[in-house]
């Protein structure tokens, strides 16, 4: 996270989450349903990572 005490852990497990959704991707080729579910699980991973406020959902 921007401005975080433990840059080094924050990005290990940045870095672990996008090798385990790239592994997945391979394991089991596209899948619509899985490949949304990564995406939002990545964005809000680098929304923390970054600072940056989630957005409301109606």
């Amino acid at each position: 996270m921007i401005g975080s005490l433990q840059p080094y852990q924050d990005a290990q497990v940045l870095t672990g989450l996008i090798r385990r959704i790239e592994y997945q991707g391979l394991l089991h080729g596209p899948q619509r349903q899985a490949d949304e579910e990564m995406l939002c699980i990545l964005t809000r991973q680098m929304r923390l990572v970054l600072g940056t406020p989630q957005p409301v959902r109606g």
